[in-house]
């Protein structure tokens, strides 16, 4: 298969700890990289955010194997010379003091999955960049100071606020469903005939 020159490695998804300790440690080597998940049966997985023709990468903790490319940002990408190692010195890794008290990276980022979560649940502050759940506040914020906005103007608009992610496609299929359990209440509709052409407005769950 041909790949992208900023193609990495492909990992199995035999569980969510593994895929990250494995992606820590390359960033230890490489730098930032992304995880792109895939599977044979994309169309099933991915539902209604599935599109004839597009990429439609699979939300990795849903993959059966996970492909890692290098971020967007990572300056590795623009190196005219090919990719340049990037290990951290011995004394200032991280993953020195994580070892050190029985740890690994999976515990360290399931701490701050629990942080972001007791956030997100407390309804009292507002949202901030990195927050859980911030990327759908922010786009339905985005819809609701502008009136309306077209599908163009919210993909800009995701790509300026997550530094580039290709992921929109899943992103908006999930906040075109009303769901109560969203911590705003409030979801994308598509305006027109039988909502499949127009603008997208903001609707509250009743």
């Amino acid at each position: 298969m041909k790949r992208s020159k900023y193609y990495i490695a492909t990992i199995p998804m035999k569980s969510e700890e593994q895929v990250i300790e494995v992606k820590k440690v390359l960033e230890q080597i490489f730098g930032w990289v992304t995880l792109r998940g895939r599977s044979k049966n994309r169309k099933t997985i991915l539902g209604g955010a599935w599109r004839r023709g597009a990429q439609n990468d699979i939300p990795w903790r849903r993959a059966e194997y996970i492909d890692v490319y290098l971020h967007w940002a990572n300056p590795n990408r623009n190196n005219t010379n090919g990719m340049v190692r990037q290990n951290m010195n011995v004394s200032t890794n991280p993953a020195k003091g994580i070892g050190q008290v029985g740890l690994g990276y999976y515990d360290v980022e399931k701490a701050k999955m629990a942080f972001r979560k007791q956030k997100y649940q407390s309804k009292r502050t507002k949202l901030q960049p990195g927050d859980w759940g911030y990327i759908a506040q922010e786009l339905i914020d985005f819809v609701e100071r502008q009136g309306d906005a077209t599908h163009t103007e919210l993909h800009d608009h995701y790509r300026r606020i997550t530094n580039g992610s290709n992921s929109f496609s899943h992103c908006l299929a999930n906040l075109r469903n009303a769901d109560p359990n969203r911590r705003c209440r409030r979801y994308l509709q598509k305006q027109g005939k039988r909502f499949c052409s127009g603008n997208y407005i903001v609707k509250s769950v009743n």
